[in-house]
């Protein structure tokens, strides 16, 4: 008999051992997502907090499942085949009762309170104890189920710590100790498991949970199991913790580059993207993607200095690196835009095929503004020279010309007819016109500071005004002269104050072809960035076509002009604009297509009457 409860012994050990091994690898695949790293589930994160609440809607599901099983269990060995005494019934029910209150109670501290940390652990602990309880009133150790307790051990290595791990280890040990040494000793009653072998001797019901070998060695089994898979568990969780650990360190290591990557990418003002070899944005950093959004390479009017334009699929099919230019308008009314140089390059794998490409975008705006700059300061170093040039070959032979010109009519009026001395007015005036051009060219190059004297604007305004009026009336414009007639003056230079109302006058007269109203009138006005000094505002305006939107930002720009080629060179504002900020003064001009254009001209009052 001995030897009969030896090997229902061993066999139920060895299947238990089986099932445990199994349950608990079907465990660590399912349970990626559940595995811990806290103080009971290690770790600090937000992202810890959600896993811990996984595994515990993890663990209370699997206790409703138990709790269903429990009772069919129930009903089917003690109600249909009597293999458990009827009165274990309402032990038995009671137990898994208090299971489900207990998991229901778990559910809403789960959900409303704040013992996330600390639900887990107690949650196995109790489990353990109402284990205990329901194989007691089961068959005791004579029970196949003990193998639940190798589960517990599995799943307590699975989601807690290693301390915890061995502290329900003890804890299962004890409590099987405490259920089979209470039974064997008769401390407790023994409720029969009919499907375990039992024999009758001399008489006598014989239950292997009284005979001490049976006790001892199912007992010291049953511990070496839960203490090697302890310990086997332990080992093969720490792995792969650690293995996680090191995924996690990679992964963040990973993310730092990335992150370092888009930072140094974006200080440098660099926009990158890579494309898989199906001409599909694969990634973008956050600079590429505010300049162009989600677009494809394709859809980018890239241009080489050729004008030619770039295609990603021949660098993907060629393997050859290619340069381009991409204009991209950001104000429609102004027509601003901005100028990226992009590079794209193929990008190998660890084959050598080309797999992907990478495009790097640079914002060279500001770079082409400044070699426009720069061709426009050649262009004006070279009318600098020009100006020089003329100053000196055609001015002064036209201050002769000039000259003789008067000497002829202050010294022979008498011996000349009126059509010639008509003539040779014309003659000085066209004389002292070529005069003034030699001169704003030179005033253009380098505006003069010095000859600046106590002026009043009125007369030099008069003078510009008396050079136009002929041409005015023959193209119907008529001129309102508003100004009073004692103005503040300012200190200016007459000669260059004439220039620039001339200027002015006369690109008014080109906006009225058919005919309007030029209307001369003055303000006063305090500017607080002048420390309230006070200024004199010339105001021109004109009913002429007036200056469209888009190009109003260009108008002060040299060589910038809409006349007809040979009509003008571009540098009547430039030059106004120049002349007025050298004596401190300010230009502004507001314009509205189809009806006409305001010109206000503010300088800084000498000494105010």
């Amino acid at each position: 008999m001995r030897y009969v409860h030896i090997f229902h012994l061993i066999r139920g050990l060895t299947v238990s051992l089986v099932a445990a091994v199994l349950v608990g690898w079907l465990i660590v695949r399912a349970s990626n997502p559940l595995l811990a790293k806290d103080d009971w589930v290690l770790g600090n994160s937000s992202f810890q907090e959600r896993r811990i609440k996984n595994v515990l809607n993890w663990f209370i599901f699997m206790r409703w499942m138990a709790i269903i099983i429990a009772i069919i269990l129930v009903y089917f060995v003690v109600i249909i085949n009597h293999w458990l005494p009827m009165n274990v019934l309402w032990p038995l029910s009671i137990t898994i009762l208090i299971l489900a209150v207990l998991n229901i109670t778990y559910f809403y501290l789960m959900r409303y309170g704040d013992v996330n940390r600390f639900l887990l652990p107690f949650q196995t602990y109790a489990d353990l104890i109402i284990l205990t309880i329901l194989l007691h009133f089961s068959g005791g150790i004579e029970n196949p189920l003990t193998l639940l307790l190798l589960i517990h051990v599995i799943i307590a290595g699975i989601l807690l710590n290693q301390q915890h791990l061995y502290a329900i280890t003890v804890t299962a040990i004890v409590l099987l100790l405490v259920l089979a040494t209470g039974e064997a000793t008769e401390i407790f009653n023994h409720y029969t498991l009919n499907i375990f072998p039992h024999f009758n001797e001399m008489g006598t019901h014989i239950h292997a949970a009284h005979q001490p070998i049976f006790v001892i060695s199912y007992v010291g089994m049953m511990v070496t199991i839960l203490l090697l898979t302890a310990y086997f568990i332990s080992t093969i969780m720490n792995r792969i913790r650690y293995d996680e650990q090191q995924l996690e360190d990679f992964a963040n290591q990973s993310l730092e580059q990335r992150q370092l990557i888009e930072r140094a990418l974006e200080t440098t003002g660099t926009g990158l993207c890579v494309y898989d070899n199906e001409e599909k944005p694969y990634w973008m950093n956050q600079l590429w993607e505010s300049w162009f959004g989600q677009q494809s390479l394709e859809n980018l009017e890239i241009f080489n200095d050729s004008g030619e334009p770039v295609f990603l699929r021949d660098t993907l099919k060629d393997k050859k690196n290619r340069v381009g230019e991409l204009r991209v308008t950001n104000d429609q009314i102004n027509e601003k835009s901005n100028i990226y140089e992009i590079t794209t390059a193929p990008l190998y794998d660890k084959d050598g095929h080309v797999d992907h490409a990478v495009s790097l975008a640079k914002d060279v705006t500001d770079q082409k503004e400044a070699q426009e700059q720069m061709m426009r300061a050649g262009k004006l170093a070279a009318v600098g020279e020009l100006a020089g040039t003329v100053a000196h070959e055609v001015n002064n032979p036209i201050s002769i010309l000039s000259a003789k010109c008067r000497l002829l009519l202050s010294n022979h009026p008498d011996e000349m007819s009126g059509k010639v001395t008509s003539e040779i007015i014309k003659i000085t005036e066209a004389a002292d016109r070529v005069a003034k051009i030699a001169r704003g060219l030179l005033s253009y190059c380098r505006p003069s500071t010095v000859n600046q004297t106590e002026l009043n604007i009125a007369n030099s305004i008069r003078n510009a005004v008396s050079l136009i009026e002929r041409s005015a009336s023959r193209t119907g414009v008529k001129i309102f002269n508003y100004l009073p007639d004692t103005l503040p003056k300012v200190k200016a230079n007459a000669d260059e104050m004439q220039q620039v109302f001339m200027n002015l006058f006369l690109n008014s007269l080109d906006a009225m072809p058919n005919g309007g109203q030029l209307i001369i009138s003055s303000t006063y006005r305090d500017d607080i960035e002048k420390r309230n000094s006070h200024f004199l505002t010339i105001n021109i305006q004109d009913t002429g076509m007036g200056i469209p939107n888009d190009i109003q930002h260009k108008i002060f720009e040299p060589f910038f002009t809409t006349k007809k080629e040979g009509k003008g060179t571009g540098l009547g504002l430039s030059i106004c604009s120049d002349v007025i900020q050298s004596h401190g003064g300010t230009i502004f001009i507001e314009s509205e297509t189809e009806k006409g254009t305001l010109a206000s001209i503010s300088l800084p009052i000498f000494k105010e009457y």
